[in-house]
């Protein structure tokens, strides 16, 4: 059955091409339904405020979901965020981008059309579909699907005003700062260039380090690794047939 699910999905994708972030949304109540009050409190039970990095949390953040990341954001903190963090910033980022038309620049959008695209495969099926237990990769899945789903609501929540520029100027900056290995350039994609030389380009190590962010948030810091690629595909499937149709990197 799992198998089938997963042949579906993929049919999907193929057919309809990379879901785009104008186009195909899931809304937050569909997000969450699916798994109830249980994932609710699983999802709560994983989720603890962390100061990494950042100051002292004021009250006010403490009385929000994600109340640290929106801080982190805000504040700002220049820090990494964890893959369900992302997960939540990506849920934030669908709504606004639907409801408010944020962000308004072409080269902005893309970025985060990007984020957006393999943020979905990962609240779909989560990131442990290669898991042998199979009951951490439901749970994981669960997870995953409510986390985006929470991200959406709160987007909601927020409307259209100050708060919402605010925050998507801060989303994009993220996205770019940790696409650049923190002003460094991004090591990972150095490597693949090195590795893959006369085979794969810059754009397409930089397609496959965006897209493997939603499962390896750290991933344009990290040392490239050509086994990498195999772990991306086997925590989530969907990604890896991303790779392939958009970055053109199948051979690895």
């Amino acid at each position: 059955m799992k198998t089938l699910i997963i042949i579906l999905m993929v049919s999907l994708a193929v057919c309809c091409g990379v879901v785009s972030a104008t186009a195909t949304t899931v809304g937050p109540d569909q997000l969450i339904a699916p798994h109830g009050k249980k994932a609710a409190q699983t999802h709560s039970s994983v989720h603890r405020i962390s100061q990494r990095g950042c100051t002292t949390i004021p009250d006010r953040y403490r009385q929000e979901e994600y109340g640290d990341v929106l801080h982190a954001l805000e504040g700002p903190c220049p820090r990494t965020f964890s893959e369900k963090e992302q997960l939540f910033i990506a849920g934030l980022s669908q709504k606004l981008l639907q409801d408010c038309g944020l962000p308004t620049g072409l080269q902005s959008r893309r970025r985060l059309q990007k984020f957006l695209s393999s943020s979905r495969m990962v609240a779909l099926i989560g990131s442990q579909y290669g898991n042998p237990n199979l009951q951490k990769g439901w749970r994981d899945q669960a997870i995953s699907t409510t986390v985006y789903g929470v991200g959406a609501l709160f987007g909601q929540s927020i409307g259209c005003g100050n708060r919402a520029r605010l925050l998507t100027h801060r989303i994009m900056e993220y996205l770019t700062r940790t696409a650049g290995g923190n002003g460094k350039g991004s090591r990972y994609v150095k490597g693949c260039m090195s590795y893959y030389a006369n085979r794969y380009s810059n754009r397409q190590c930089q397609c496959l380090a965006d897209l493997g962010r939603a499962i390896m948030p750290n991933i344009h810091q990290s040392k490239f690794d050509r086994s990498s690629i195999q772990v991306l595909i086997k925590r989530n499937p969907l990604i890896g047939l991303q790779i392939a149709v958009q970055c053109g990197i199948g051979n690895y």
